[in-house]
């Protein structure tokens, strides 16, 4: 692992940091480390958190740490949005070195709260209001919506029976995903504003000082229908009992305080629909049969899937 990235951050310390303590975070789609900087005499000095790929392991479609980079400095620029600080960055393998803000603990088992999901749409609403961040992938691409269709087409022939063990109701709308895909995308290309891309709620944790969030997690910006952002928090951070009882109230306040001249819930079926497809596009991205194995993948598409179950989608009349 290359630190020159850790070394930048040390030397801007401009302080006699003879230890650096290495905790580790959490390991999925990269490895997420916290450092702890101490002097001679054992004093924390200063702490950051350090992100890296998983050795081996492909990075999804769109996605990448370099992409994370760039954004962070962008909503540094923009504000309004609370994200950490980019201290440091290497290239060759990518390491990013950011600030290390404090957030509450969350259960994924558990799931959000109703307030936590308010506050955390109403953080990517001032997100979704903001002027577009330039050159980002794209539903309006495509080349970027076929790649996907034709991820989430392998990844469904492959592994169909092995996911619909998992929620055998999804079996309408996966089939339906293999031929429309494409067409789900580009319906969610307009308007195009920039989108979180992975935005459950453990990626938008309460802060905390205060009450609101902080975003993690930027490999997987998006240019699209905000709606997406909506559907995917919604989908991943409820149990479906607590899902079914939030999600008009949550959809609504989104689009009150967004506006714009279209049906929210139509939107949101389409967004339900490629957040679900998002899990087969993983599996298959990782040609890894075991990630069907894994507690994490199978709780997640379990509820992805229960949702986009639960509202099948149907194309706009334009298209």
């Amino acid at each position: 692992m290359s630190e020159s990235a850790v070394d930048r951050w040390l030397a801007d310390l401009g302080a006699d940091t003879p230890s650096v303590e290495r905790l580790l975070v959490g390991r999925f789609t990269g490895i997420v480390e916290r450092l702890i900087a101490r002097d001679a005499a054992g004093r924390e000095v200063a702490r950051a958190i350090v992100k890296r790929p998983v050795p081996g392991r492909r990075p999804r479609i769109g996605e990448s740490f370099l992409l994370e980079a760039r954004m962070l400095g962008e909503l540094a620029r923009l504000g309004g949005v609370r994200a950490p600080a980019l201290y440091a960055a290497s290239d060759d393998p990518p390491v990013l070195v950011m600030e290390d803000v404090a957030s509450r603990p969350v259960s994924f088992g558990h799931g959000a709260s109703l307030h936590h999901g308010l506050v955390a749409i109403g953080a990517l609403t001032r997100l979704h209001r903001a002027a577009p961040v330039a050159e980002l992938p794209a539903f309006s691409d495509y080349a970027f919506r076929h790649s996907l269709a034709t991820a989430y087409r392998d990844g469904w022939h492959a592994f169909r029976a092995e996911l619909l063990a998992l929620v055998p109701r999804f079996e309408r709308v996966g089939d339906a995903l293999v031929d429309q895909h494409e067409s789900v995308a580009e319906a969610l290309a307009e308007p195009a504003r920039t989108l979180h891309g992975d935005a459950h709620f453990e990626n938008i944790p309460l802060r905390v000082e205060g009450d609101d969030v902080v975003m993690f997690d930027w490999q997987g910006p998006r240019l699209g229908h905000p709606i997406l952002d909506v559907a995917y928090f919604i989908a991943m951070s409820y149990q479906p009992s607590a899902r079914r009882r939030y999600e008009r109230r949550l959809v609504e306040h989104h689009h009150r305080n967004l506006g714009g001249a279209f049906d929210p819930f139509v939107y949101y079926r389409l967004g339900l629909a490629l957040r679900a497809a998002q899990c087969v596009e993983l599996i298959a991205n990782a040609a890894d049969p075991s990630l069907l194995s894994h507690r994490a993948f199978r709780m997640v598409t379990r509820r992805c899937f229960t949702a986009a179950a639960e509202h099948p989608f149907i194309l706009p009349s334009v298209f």
